[in-house]
This record gives C-alpha cells, sequence and structure tokens, in this order.
C-alpha cells in the first residue's frame, strides 16, 4: 500500500469535511469573529495554523500543490513580498471589499491585500522634546539629533522595511547618507526591541528613537502617566511610513469560498477587533481605531506602495551591513 504524504492526508481530510485553512504567523485569536462569520455564510470551519513566517514558507515550498492552506496572513510586507516573489501567492479577484483598502496597501496583481498597519515613526521625551523639533526620517540624521537617538537593531525586519521605504523615496545614495547620520547621533548602544527604546527615552538615556506606534500604545496602557509621546514623521513631506499585515490565497488554493474570508478581514467590525487586538490602525480607507491611539489624531501616509517597498528589502540589507548598522 502506498503511504501518502502528511500534507496529502490532511488535504484529504480538509475537502471531506469542508474546511479552510490558514497558515499565519499572527496569534489566531485575532481572526475568531471573522472565523464565526464565515462558518456562518459558507457552513466551512476555518483551521488556523500558527507558526512563524520563515516555517509558513517552508511548509509552502515543501507541501507545493498538496498544501492544505488556504490563506495565509503575515505581519509584515517584506514578508508579503517575498510570499509574491516566490509564487507562493495567487491573485484574488477584484472586489468591492479589496477596494476599501489603500491602493498602497495592496498589491498591484491583487496577490494579498493589507488588513491592519502599524506606523514606524518617533517616540520622543515631551520633557526633553519640543514636537515641533521633530520633523522626519532625514531629519533625525542632522547635527541637531547628536547623543539623542535610540534605533533598534537593523537585522529587524520593521528597520529592513523602514530602509526599504527610504530607498523608494531617496534612492540609495541618500538612504546611506540618513543611516550614517542615525549612527552618528546614537545617544547609546543599539536595542534589540522596540519596548526597550521606549523605556530608554522614560529613562532620560535618549530623547527620541524610531519605533512601530503600537509599541508606545502598549507601554501606555499599561502606565498612561509614562513620559514618552509620539509623532509622525515628514509630515510636511511624503508622510509616514506604514507597514502592516497582509493577507492572500495561497497559489495552490482550490476553495472557491476562501476570498470571501480575506474580505470578511475587511468589514469595518472586523477591521476594528483585529486592529484593536495590537493597536494597530484598521486597513479600511476613513476607518478609525476604537483604542486610545484615536487620540494621537490624523496623519499623512508615504503612498509608496507595499509591493515595491517589499521588492527592495534585499538593497535594504545590503545598505544596513555596508553601513555598519548591526
Amino acid at each position: 500500500m502506498k503511504l501518502l504524504s502528511l500534507a496529502a492526508i490532511f488535504s484529504f481530510s480538509l475537502s471531506a469535511f469542508a474546511q479552510l485553512t490558514i497558515y499565519t504567523d499572527r496569534p489566531a485569536s485575532r481572526f475568531k469573529n471573522a472565523a464565526a462569520a464565515y462558518t456562518q455564510a459558507t457552513g466551512e470551519q476555518v483551521v488556523f495554523a500558527e507558526m512563524g513566517f520563515k516555517d509558513i514558507v517552508k511548509l509552502l515550498e515543501t507541501e507545493g500543490s498538496a498544501t492544505p492552506a488556504n490563506v495565509v496572513i503575515t505581519k509584515d510586507v517584506i514578508y508579503l513580498a517575498e510570499l509574491s516573489d516566490k509564487n507562493l501567492l495567487r491573485p484574488m479577484t477584484p472586489s468591492p471589499a479589496l477596494e476599501t483598502v489603500n491602493e498602497f496597501m495592496r498589491d498591484k496583481d491583487l496577490k494579498w491585500v493589507g488588513v491592519t498597519f502599524r506606523a514606524r515613526s518617533v517616540a520622543y521625551s515631551p520633557s526633553r522634546v519640543n514636537p515641533a523639533e521633530i520633523v522626519g526620517y532625514e531629519d533625525l540624521a542632522t547635527e541637531k539629533w547628536a547623543g539623542r537617538l535610540c534605533l533598534r537593531t537593523g537585522k529587524a525586519a520593521y528597520n529592513e522595511a523602514l530602509v526599504a521605504s527610504l530607498i523608494v523615496s531617496h534612492g540609495e545614495a541618500k538612504t546611506t547618507e540618513i543611516l550614517e547620520g542615525w549612527l552618528a547621533n546614537l545617544a547609546t548602544d543599539i536595542f534589540p526591541d522596540d519596548l526597550k527604546i521606549v523605556a530608554a527615552i522614560s529613562n532620560g538615556q535618549c530623547d527620541v528613537g524610531i519605533i512601530n506606534h503600537y509599541y508606545l500604545a502598549m507601554a501606555l496602557d499599561n502606565n498612561p502617566n509614562l513620559d514618552v509621546k509620539y509623532a509622525f514623521a515628514d509630515q510636511a513631506g511624503l508622510g509616514v511610513h506604514t507597514n502592516g499585515m497582509g493577507a492572500g490565497l495561497t497559489a495552490a488554493n482550490k476553495n472557491a469560498n476562501a476570498q470571501k474570508f480575506i474580505e470578511l478581514l475587511l468589514t469595518p467590525e472586523n477591521q476594528l477587533t483585529i486592529s484593536a487586538a495590537h493597536f494597530d490602525f484598521p486597513a479600511v480607507k476613513g476607518l478609525a481605531p476604537n483604542t486610545f491611539i484615536k487620540e494621537w489624531g490624523s496623519f499623512k501616509m508615504n503612498s509608496a506602495n507595499w509591493g515595491e517597498i517589499g521588492s527592495k528589502a534585499t538593497v535594504a540589507r545590503d545598505l544596513i551591513r555596508e553601513a555598519g548598522y548591526q
């Protein structure tokens, strides 16, 4: 008797029981309301497989056409671009639901769509910094910030995406100058994560730092009296860099209802539930968050397409390494 692979057995099982399978590097609990709505609409159960992004890629490549996965949800534009470049996603069918998301948060071939987004911008000490001083990413490389800046490691995907965005906006030569200026302005050693930057600003080690907005939101949620605030960069220029979580159909998807699940992620109710779980911003145009970050006000976003930013990931890593940004 010929043995079937685990993927093949799992695939058969799924088809027999009418299930939708989702591979994700995000907590599945954030999508439970969308899953319940999907089951109610289709009669199909939703199965989540949580794993790291590298494991998602490895599994999809190993399983190939036998994969049970119908949908992938991942946290970063760099990751979305990699899935697309490796032909692990297939285009979705254009629909009004997908068009509710900003065009720059959608793949040009509709292989993925943004679900929530975050800003990567400037946290600062209001005791030591006038917010009017904060202009943007390029400005942080100038002498006025000498000895005042905190950074997270350049090896983080979030910083790779930010540098990729700078490449799209300013070109490689100018981006290199910005990176060198940042490093020259460091107040202390580079940190392993954004929360440590928030703490460093609070305790006076540095005056400003580049972080994802939700790290400060989480810190403020735990300590509303924390003396750290947030400023959105480049508001007089191209706008703040955004990154975010996105979803797409696997290249091997055979479930005709799978796109319906992705569209359910974009309903206002689910947008607010999903974004609130991580202090993110909803990706749907004009929809304000329902957490306290709405008090931070509206802001201009850089409209460079996330796919174009993701395509510069390799160049960004090269520039980061060449600049000595560890």
